[in-house]
This record gives C-alpha cells, sequence and structure tokens, in this order.
C-alpha cells in the first residue's frame, strides 16, 4: 500500500466514514426501538384503562327491559307485548300451535310451557321474513334475540293452551247446547199447554 497516493487516503476515509455510518445508523435503530417498546407499553396501558372505563360504563347502563313478569305463570310484560306486536308472534304462535299440538296432547300447562321454550330455542326454523322481524325488533329495542324467542315460547305456549282446552272443553260445550235445545224445547211445549 502506497501512503503517497492520494487514492489510498480517500479510501481509508471512505470505509471510516462507512463503518462510522454503519455504527451511527445501528446505534440510531437500538434507540428507535428502545423508544418503539417504551410508546408500544404506553398505548397497551392506556387500551387497558380504556377497556376498564368501558366496561364501568356498561356496568352502569341499565339491562333491556324483561319481556315476562316473574309472577306464575309466566306472563308478557309491556315490553314484550310490543315485541310480539312488533314480529307478529300472535299469528307464528297460531299457525305453529296447530301444527305442533299433536306433541303436546296430554301434557299439563308447565309442561307444554317448557316445550314452547325447548321448541323456539331448539327447533325453530324461522322464516326469512320472520328471522328479520326478530333480529330488526331486537336491534330496535336494545334487547337480546333470546329475550325475542322468549315472546315467542310465551306466545305459542297460550295458543296452544287455547287449543287444548278448546279440545278439552267441545264435549261439555256440545252437551250444554243440546241441553239448552232441550230445556226451549219443553219451554214451547209448556207455552202451548198454557194457551
Amino acid at each position: 500500500m502506497d501512503w503517497t497516493n492520494p487514492a489510498v487516503y480517500i479510501g481509508t476515509l471512505a470505509i471510516i466514514g462507512a463503518i462510522f455510518s454503519i455504527g451511527k445508523w445501528v446505534g440510531g435503530m437500538n434507540s428507535f426501538k428502545k423508544s418503539m417498546d417504551a410508546f408500544s407499553k404506553r398505548v397497551d396501558s392506556a387500551i387497558g384503562e380504556m377497556r376498564d372505563d368501558i366496561k364501568k360504563i356498561l356496568e352502569r347502563l341499565p339491562p333491556a327491559p324483561p319481556v315476562a313478569s316473574m309472577g306464575s305463570p309466566l306472563r308478557l310484560t309491556e315490553f314484550g307485548q310490543s315485541i310480539s306486536e312488533t314480529i307478529e308472534a300472535g299469528v307464528w304462535a297460531q299457525k305453529t300451535a296447530e301444527d305442533t299440538v299433536h306433541r303436546v296432547k296430554g301434557k299439563r300447562p308447565y309442561e307444554i310451557q317448557e316445550f314452547c321454550m325447548t321448541f323456539v330455542k331448539e327447533e325453530l326454523q324461522p322464516s326469512e321474513d320472520l328471522l328479520q322481524k326478530m333480529q330488526d325488533c331486537a336491534y330496535d329495542n336494545a334487547t337480546s334475540l333470546d329475550q325475542v324467542k322468549e315472546v315467542l315460547a310465551l306466545e305459542l305456549r297460550d295458543a296452544l293452551l287455547k287449543i287444548s282446552l278448546e279440545a278439552f272443553l267441545t264435549p261439555f260445550i256440545f252437551i250444554f247446547s243440546l241441553k239448552q235445545q232441550v230445556d226451549h224445547n219443553d219451554m214451547y211445549k209448556g207455552l202451548a199447554i198454557v194457551r
């Protein structure tokens, strides 16, 4: 190596400058990494605080009102009746009751209620229209789809109980109507005798 040649000086200075620049760049990257780690920890901490704040806010919000009264037998509250009218649950229940009445024949009212709750939760295959009404109603009333299904179950129970009661009372009504006809005939006979 000839130190009298200016190209050697320039090459040596260039290599020293490159090594210095690379060292400075590595040091800057290490510093940037440390600052990003610190920033990431601050962001994680802030997100954790926001989550806690949101949880506290949600805990303070009142729950959706119940759709059924707590008395026995279960009855729809005003909120439940509003949902029922919105989704036309009574019409659905009447149609469904006619198709399922054979499954509750001979059951007590509580057993019919349990059947309806299970049927709506596990077997219900709502039409596109009914499903859309259920979802819209749940969204519009800030309630869950489960509460909307509870309304359907209670409406179905009432429809099944009505059909069951009518089936039970039909023979008695028939006998009573025959008795009324007999009483009317006797009354007319009595009137004819009095004349």
